[in-house]
């Protein structure tokens, strides 16, 4: 029987995905990963070629699937620093991931494993997925979306009123022109709560946005509307928040009705790469008053910025794994709102970690690096003992609202999952309970269910 056969499920009666969700794909990942390390392999080596392998193997057709998520983080923050690691300092020895002990790059592995393994059972299983029906949404939105020009004026009006706030708060206009690095590290200190406002609003204004942009016919009407949006609308929103990262969230969430449709390839994967990295590289020499304006020395710069496996590496060196030591701290903000003494020092545990590695940054600039989901899992949860319970409580949350939102196309909820869609991303360099969840979700349910009694018609 030919090799399709076998990968179709004809000789061992298992398809493509019951590989994944019942751990054979992993016990056989393993196995390998060991005999490979025995043999002389380096084990971070070992550790990257199997995710990217994984992943080619087990890829969703889908743009915005969940397990693209996962990948994606493991990719630009294991993948992409240990290669470019590898090349840069004469074939070392694959050390841009840090010198783990070899079993956490197994760990590593099991857990990025682990979570597209529930992910995929869920959306197979419990909440079973049509690529299909996921890939006609934008001509869904087209059609039950219906808007009135009055709702837009508001709602534009309401963010360049946000926007002002926020500028004139922070030393004006031409304090962020001229100074554009010092405000955005020192300038920004006493307006966390504007700056946490026009981060959710704005993204909710852009996905608003996106769905008149898909109503729209084809043609120059169209693109001109984008161009507008685009330079009136992203651009400055960008500009205050870091510009990198920012503005692609934003083309991403403007473009997501046409981007569930997307079906995707290695080809489409590589462009899509390549657009973030030129992007990533505009917003950095922005960001930097120019410092990074040669590629090469950008390149270098991308280790030191997708580091948080750096940064686990230190943590394991000098803590040993323990139990429910900082996911309690989640629950500061709400305590010192409601005036209750909680003992708590800090909200989250990058925030703790940063003070103890790198003081400066915290208590001067409350700076933060970013340690790995691994970290809070090492702290909290024994280490691997307990880990497989938050992974599968979690896959089945994000599971639940892709499924809503994308095969039961219900339109406040496609807005609630952008917001979980990038969560999901953030949680794997932090926590997965991160304090600004309990701040962040309600104002999304709440734009959410705004979005719902506006629209003309009955979308859910």
């Amino acid at each position: 029987m030919n090799s399709k056969a076998i990968y179709q499920g004809g000789v061992i009666g298992l398809n493509r995905d019951d590989l994944l969700i019942n751990g054979v794909g992993y016990i056989v990942a393993c196995l390998f990963l060991i005999v490979a390390f025995l043999l002389g392999f380096p084990i971070q080596f070992l550790t990257i070629a199997f995710m990217t392998l994984t992943y080619l193997v087990f890829r969703p057709k889908q743009f915005f699937h969940p397990n693209n998520v996962v990948f994606g983080f493991y990719f630009l923050y294991v993948v992409l620093p240990s290669t470019i690691d590898y090349f840069l300092n004469d074939n070392a020895l694959w050390g841009g991931v840090g010198s783990q002990t070899h079993g956490h790059y197994l760990l590593t592995f099991s857990l990025y494993f682990l979570f597209i393994g529930s992910i995929t059972w869920f959306l197979k299983k419990a909440f079973p997925i049509s690529a299909r029906n996921v890939g006609e949404c934008d001509q869904y939105f087209k059609k039950r979306f219906k808007y009135e020009t009055t709702f837009l004026l508001v709602l534009l009006l309401f963010l360049y009123s946000l926007i002002y706030v926020y500028l004139y708060k922070t030393g004006g206009l031409s304090s962020w022109i001229y100074d554009y690095k010092k405000v955005y590290l020192l300038g920004r200190k006493d307006v966390g709560h504007i700056s946490l406002l026009l981060s959710v609003y704005s993204n909710f204004v852009v996905f608003v946005l996106g769905l008149v942009f898909v109503s729209k016919k084809r043609g120059v009407s169209r693109l001109v509307f984008f161009l507008i949006i685009f330079i009136w609308v992203m651009i400055p929103v960008a500009f205050l928040f870091g510009l990198k990262s920012r503005l692609i969230v934003l083309l991403i969430i403007f473009f997501i009705p046409f981007l569930l449709k997307i079906e995707l390839s290695f080809r489409k994967g590589l462009w899509l790469f390549v657009t973030f990295i030129a992007l990533f590289f505009i917003g950095n020499y922005i960001r930097s008053d120019g410092y990074y304006s040669d590629f090469s020395m950008f390149v270098g710069y991308l280790p030191s910025y997708f580091n948080s496996y750096i940064l686990h590496d230190m943590l394991i060196k000098d803590f040993s794994p323990d139990y429910f030591t900082t996911i309690q701290w989640t629950f500061k903000k709400i305590l010192d709102f409601l005036d209750i003494d909680n003992g708590f020092e800090f909200a989250a545990m990058s925030n703790w970690l940063t003070s103890v590695y790198f003081p400066k940054q915290w208590y001067d600039f409350s700076a933060t690096q970013q340690w790995p989901i691994e970290s809070e899992i090492y702290l909290n949860y024994g280490g691997t003992v307990l880990m497989v319970a938050p992974i599968f409580i979690y896959s089945f949350y994000i599971s639940v609202v892709y499924f809503l939102a994308c095969e039961r196309k219900y339109i406040p909820l496609l807005f609630l999952y952008t917001y979980e869609f990038f969560r999901f991303f953030g949680s794997f360099r932090g926590s997965m309970l991160e304090w600004q969840l309990w701040v962040y979700l309600p104002m999304y349910l709440f734009l959410a269910l705004m979005l719902l009694f506006v629209l003309k018609r009955r979308c859910i």
